[in-house]
């Protein structure tokens, strides 16, 4: 009885919110504040109700022709906005491609796929770790557009979420967008001289973002579809393997210990350098993880040779070809200057993924070359790939980052191989892991989780009840 009061109480005081979308940030540039261009794009001037710049015949001008929009002129890198509410949201754009004045009657021909090309990317931000109070410019996230050339303004209403490209320069953060790059895409001078413009930019979020019916208010409806959720965790795994953290193995040699086998490749025997297996050893970062396995390649002196990879190869009791499967794992690494590679068995003829050394990111793919993560150094991190192998989908979680890419795998799920090789890129630095397991899953995922934490708990049904009434006439 208790908990049915306390739910009574909590519907009673959120109040009735409209339902009306919020403009978080808008501009009809009636004036240049905070608008700048980039050589060989000409200075920005206002016309035709919008902002316009020119680019002029010479034949060595192709590329990208840049605008910039400061969406708080002045401020440099600051905190931005959040341009989405819960992951929902759109904006709107209006784009012009104007031909050459001295010659208005020639235009390219849509007839013929020609069409001008724009990119806008918005920028994000992030703290400074150095410097309290202050911010340092992050990732990016692109959105592409080909338009019909002089016809005028031509107006788009995009949402949020239907990128071309994300995560470029490091990991987007939509809750702190603080700039805007326009590009006009030309390789060839077919399409100029001419002019560029654009106009009337907003960004707008739903008022309910909790709505999980679709009608735009949130109440009994959406309160019963969550509960019908309650309780789901796609964490659950039934273990196929599971390392116990490495606790009751010995120290010394991985190789040889509850099936792993050496992976390890000296590519010069007669060398001085001496690759050395993976490694269990306590836990030399002073985190409190107990016995821990290190990898550390040999590292040649020489940036252009190498001497081989350490690695292992731990398979499980048999393949896995159908439904739900998960392999995870903590990791640390001091640094991104070796590649790590990692596949399901050390044929190489499934499903494999990479950590590419990318010139000291050491950024993580979900599937051979897509959809990279950047991972953080000198700190443990929690590495997942979660697989449907019934739909050839593969979801990658770094500390509750997801991506997720389709791929083909007719082998399914062999084991767990991993290797490290030195690179030419600086950063000489081990990989450390712990907590290996390799399981089934019982669920996929959890369709209502606005944590992003695998579960949908109390604090899912808090935050719905937050805004419960919104919408309500």
């Amino acid at each position: 009885m208790r908990y049915l009061m306390a739910l009574v109480v909590m519907l009673v005081v959120v109040g009735v919110a409209d339902a009306a979308p919020i403009s978080v940030w808008y501009n009809d540039f009636s004036t240049l504040d905070g608008v700048s261009t980039i050589p060989p794009l000409g200075a920005p001037y206002l016309a035709n109700g919008g902002v316009m710049a020119d680019i002029g015949p010479d034949p060595n001008d192709t590329g990208y022709f840049t605008s910039v929009i400061e969406m708080n002129p002045g401020s440099g890198v600051n905190a931005g906005y959040s341009i989405h509410n819960e992951g929902q949201g759109w904006f709107t754009i209006s784009l012009r491609w104007d031909a050459d004045p001295s010659d208005p009657n020639w235009c390219p021909d849509p007839n013929f796929g020609e069409y001008a090309d724009f990119w806008l990317r918005l920028i994000s931000s992030a703290p400074d770790p150095n410097n309290p109070g202050q911010w340092l410019q992050a990732g990016a996230q692109n959105y592409a557009f080909s338009i019909v050339a002089c016809d005028g303004w031509q107006a788009y209403t995009v949402d949020i979420n239907d990128w071309n490209e994300t995560d470029a320069g490091g990991p987007f953060d939509p809750n702190h967008v603080f700039a805007m790059v326009l590009d006009h895409v030309d390789w060839t001078t077919d399409f100029h001289p001419c002019s560029i413009g654009f106009d009337e930019i907003a960004f707008l979020t739903p008022e309910c973002p909790r709505d999980l019916t679709g009608d735009d208010d949130v109440d009994l409806n959406d309160l019963a579809d969550l509960l019908s959720e309650y309780g789901c965790d796609s964490a659950t795994i039934t273990p196929g393997f599971d390392s116990g953290g490495f606790e009751t193995y010995s120290y010394g040699d991985l190789p040889g210990q509850n099936g792993f086998q050496d992976m390890s490749f000296d590519a010069d025997p007669n060398d001085a350098l001496v690759v050395i297996p993976p490694q269990v050893i306590d836990d030399p970062t002073g985190s409190g993880m107990g016995k821990v396995v290190e990898m550390d390649p040999p590292h040649e002196p020489d940036p252009n040779d190498y001497s081989g990879w350490s690695g292992y190869y731990r398979p499980l009791d048999a393949p896995v070809t159908t439904g739900l499967f998960s392999i995870a794992w903590d990791q640390y690494r001091p640094d991104g200057g070796d590649n790590v590679w990692i596949s399901d068995d050390p044929v190489w003829d499934g499903w494999w993924a990479i950590e590419w050394d990318s010139s000291g990111a050491g950024s993580l793919s979900t599937y051979e070359w897509q959809e990279f993560i950047p991972l953080t150094f000198n700190t443990w991190q929690h590495i997942q790939y979660k697989y449907d192998l019934d739909n050839d989908i593969v979801v990658l979680i770094v500390d509750g980052v997801v991506k997720q890419v389709s791929y083909a795998d007719p082998d399914g799920i062999e084991g767990l191989y991993t290797d490290i090789t030195d690179t030419f890129v600086t950063g000489d630095g081990p990989i450390y892991i712990d907590n290996l397991i390799m399981g089934t899953l019982v669920d996929w995922e959890c369709p209502i989780d606005y944590f992003s934490d695998g579960k949908t708990g109390l604090d899912d049904l808090a935050h719905l009840l937050g805004q419960y009434g919104c919408g309500a006439p």
